[in-house]
């Protein structure tokens, strides 16, 4: 016989994030709480897809019309834009408190899943009123747009700026539990990252950090210039990665390294490093596209040495992944007219590879052709 058993409430809120819990109640927490992440999901998702048929139904009865303020005007696009980022960190903020004061913190499970209920049910909401907006209000010059994506896009990992910063207040939150002055420390420097990186992307890519941040709006006047790579890859997506997620990842890992962390924490920083190599290398990509390829060189370089900077840490100088990276930094500076620098990576890696292929091995000869070529270029620059 079949019998259909519904699930248990699990405790809500439970002291430092489950730590105390048993390992069946700890399970019987996630299954509850993804699948509560999943109906919210996808409640938004066709909630944003029904807004796409009134949009349509409100351009064939000739409904929309232009709002009051100019939505394309960039001045008054930022000023909106302000606004709702500030509401967005005043919202984590206050979401970290609500977290300290519940004990919904802790180093070995993380954060809560009640505290990401929360802003997934909080974010998808503000995603909906705002589709809803210019389903009505949609300009006449403007496409009808699928709001079913844009609306549940910013709350999922990589994708989701929103997310990104949601995730680095919770690590201070996390950091403050720990009731010490190194997680104080920590917590005060995240702090400062996200104040920093903020202050200069307001002032640095003001009017396209609208775009990146508010999805809805983005998908109602896409961009005619640039192709969906060139915009994953664009340089406020860039600057975005060097300015706040590249110092939260590292930052996190040092703390990982000497207080320890949840599962989690280690796939949140695994997705910013991912996320970091994958903006940089695709925007190198779309560059050469463009036939932009002095400025594809460029950040080949800062990518390179990125990667050398972070195998550091987890292999050798004499690593076969090490000397692989070091020789595509070397061409890179080739490229963009760092010889010396270049003949001198050159050199390093080669001294390497006769050591540990010897001199007969065709990435030794490779290496050495290389240091010839260098050289040569370096004669004739001076020349």
């Amino acid at each position: 016989s079949c019998e259909v058993q519904l699930l248990q409430t699990p405790p809500l809120f439970p002291s430092q994030a489950g730590a105390t819990l048993e390992p069946t109640q700890l399970t019987q927490r996630q299954h509850v709480f993804l699948s509560l992440l999943t109906l919210q999901l996808l409640t938004a998702w066709l909630l944003g897809m029904s807004l796409t048929f009134l949009a349509r139904i409100c351009r064939a009865c000739r409904m929309s019309a232009k709002p009051s303020y100019a939505p394309m005007d960039p001045e008054v696009q930022f000023s909106f834009t302000l606004v709702e980022h500030l509401s967005f960190h005043a919202f984590f903020a206050g979401m970290t408190c609500l977290g300290l004061m519940t004990d919904s913190f802790s180093v070995v499970t993380g954060s809560s899943w009640e505290l990401y209920v929360l802003f997934v049910g909080a974010q998808t909401a503000s995603n909906v009123l705002e589709a809803l907006y210019w389903a009505v209000y949609l300009p006449a010059d403007a496409g009808v747009p699928a709001f079913g994506w844009p609306v549940v896009s910013s709350v999922l990992p990589v994708l989701g700026e929103p997310l990104d910063t949601c995730k680095d207040y919770f690590f201070a939150g996390i950091a403050l539990s720990t009731g010490t002055w190194q997680g104080y420390l920590f917590a005060s420097i995240a702090v400062g990252i996200l104040v920093f990186s903020n202050i200069y992307l307001s002032t640095k890519h003001k009017h396209a950090l609208g775009r990146d941040l508010l999805a809805v709006r983005k998908v109602c006047f896409p961009s005619k210039t640039e192709g969906f790579l060139a915009t994953q890859t664009s340089p406020t997506k860039l600057a975005i990665a060097l300015s706040e997620d590249l110092p939260q990842a590292v930052l996190q890992s040092l703390f990982v390294l000497t207080c320890g962390g949840s599962p989690t924490q280690y796939a949140f920083i695994g997705l910013s490093i991912t996320k970091i190599i994958c903006c940089l290398s695709l925007r190198a990509i779309a560059l050469r596209q463009d036939d932009r390829h002095g400025e594809a060189s460029a950040t080949n370089v800062e990518l390179y040495q990125m990667m050398v900077f972070a195998l550091s840490f987890v292999v050798g100088p004499q690593h076969s992944w090490m000397l692989i990276v070091k020789f595509w930094l070397a061409s890179s500076l080739c490229e963009v007219g760092r010889l010396q620098e270049a003949l001198a990576m050159y050199q390093e890696v080669l001294e390497v590879r006769r050591q540990v292929l010897g001199p007969r091995h065709p990435s030794t000869l490779l290496t050495q052709d290389r240091v010839a070529f260098s050289l040569l270029g370096e004669v004739g620059r001076r020349q």
